[in-house]
């Protein structure tokens, strides 16, 4: 007997794509950038353009930038331009103008900040601008306006952040205003105010975040919040339409993506999303206000996952896909949602969305007729008849459009009326099968 069903979204929780299904391009970039080994590799994008900053061991350890134009990558600038060996690398954008800040060996390691204009690269300030030797340091530029921050010697490793517009550096509130020491920093800017995330000595070495108040800091939720270890990178906090989020160890480490809900910090999405400890979070949002994270998942370092947040659901675009475990890993979207990774040195990749894994026993689980179709089809699932089935719908670019759940009894009419145009995989999951079938919908 056909039952004829209409169907509506609903919440998923716990259902991915399988990571196989996932499809990121080869290492974008295909000759060696560097003379030696390339350290502290950041990314940053302008208007979809990829651009990297990274430092070359080959030639003293000095900082070069380049992006990625008509399939080749180009240098921004010149080459090797720090005045000597850059540690704790920073790269950020803004208004199309590159910037990056380093602890600068060649002046007492001490913060120097350099920018690109008129085809060179100058100082912002001065070489070494900091009284003291600046580490663990954090970056970002808003309209123009460069914020650093670092722990600084001067006030016992406590945070200090300073911004300049391209002159001299002022302090942002109080100089050392962290409770103590601490490290692993991540800073966001939304409008003019400063969020700053950081592993808090005097909480576990937990993470705390927290906001400039008019000329105070002040804590956002409790501070030491996470159960565990702060372990974000210096992209792991972010501020989108005055929401706070950070991606940090949750629960047993594992990464999990947290959001300030005005006096308290909880995790998004179903939770953990690694299946060991996470490592060296990023993370970002596209144009549209969706969240994208990648983290390494292992016990030691761990192989590159990535997963975006759909109907409150992260969902995965890639479970553990690098050859070897990730550092130095950094996360952007493109306008079009394409999310981009950087890591280890040097690797870019681009989300490709999701290829069909041929399934040579789809055709006697499962039939779907017509095929093309205008949204409306027969779905026969001969061998799960008395079986409860998922089923699942998606576009190619990863987004889960439909889920249901159907009890097999004969051919089911399936009627989708508003899918747009395109290719989509379907793919229905039972108590003794999981299969895929590719289906064109033609309006």
């Amino acid at each position: 007997m056909k039952t004829i069903l209409t169907l509506t979204l609903c919440l998923i929780t716990s259902f991915f794509i399988e990571a196989q299904a996932q499809t990121w391009s080869n290492n974008l970039v295909t000759s060696p950038l560097a003379t030696g080994a390339a350290y502290y590799l950041k990314m940053a994008l302008h208007n979809d353009t990829i651009f990297i900053a990274f430092t070359d061991k080959g030639n003293g350890e000095k900082v070069n930038v380049m992006k990625y134009a008509n399939n080749a990558w180009v240098r921004v600038g010149q080459a090797n331009f720090s005045p000597g060996k850059a540690v704790n690398l920073q790269f950020d954008i803004s208004n199309g103008t590159p910037w990056v800040a380093f602890q600068d060996a060649a002046n007492g390691n001490k913060a120097t900040v350099m920018r690109y204009s008129g085809g060179s690269w100058g100082l912002v300030g001065t070489a070494g601008f900091t009284k003291y030797m600046a580490t663990a340091l954090a970056f970002r530029v808003v309209n123009g306006v460069a914020y650093l921050a670092y722990s600084d010697v001067e006030y016992s490793d406590k945070a200090t952040v300073v911004k300049s517009d391209g002159g001299a550096w002022t302090v942002v509130g109080n100089p050392g205003f962290t409770p103590g020491s601490s490290s692993v920093y991540s800073l966001a800017v939304s409008g003019s105010t400063p969020y700053l995330a950081f592993r808090d000595n005097q909480n576990n070495y937990r993470a705390t975040v927290m906001k400039l108040e008019g000329s105070a800091w002040v804590n956002l939720g409790q501070p030491g919040f996470t159960p565990s270890t702060y372990d974000g990178n210096n992209q792991s906090l972010a501020v989108y339409g005055g929401t706070p989020y950070l991606a940090a160890r949750g629960v047993d480490a594992k990464a999990t993506v947290y959001k300030f809900s005005g006096s308290s910090w909880t995790p998004t999405g179903q939770g953990a999303l690694s299946d060991d400890t996470g490592f060296g979070l990023s993370l970002a949002f596209s144009n549209a206000g969706v969240p994208y994270v990648a983290f390494g998942d292992g016990t030691s370092s761990g192989k590159l996952s990535v997963m975006r947040f759909v109907d409150n659901t992260w969902v995965s675009m890639g479970k553990k896909f690098s050859s070897s475990s990730v550092s130095d890993l950094n996360i952007a979207v493109k306008s079009n949602g394409t999310p981009i990774v950087s890591y280890n040195g040097i690797v870019v990749q681009e989300y490709k969305g999701i290829t069909l894994v041929p399934d040579p026993a789809s055709d006697n689980y499962l039939r779907l007729f017509p095929n093309p179709n205008n949204g409306e089809f027969i779905l026969d699932i001969p061998g799960a008849t008395g079986q409860q089935v998922s089923v699942g719908i998606w576009a190619l670019d990863g987004k889960l459009v439909r889920n249901f759940e159907l009890f097999i009894d004969g051919q089911q009419t399936m009627r989708l009326g508003d899918l747009k145009s395109g290719i989509y995989i379907l793919k229905a999951t039972g108590d003794t099968f999981s299969v895929t079938r590719k289906m064109v919908v033609e309006l």
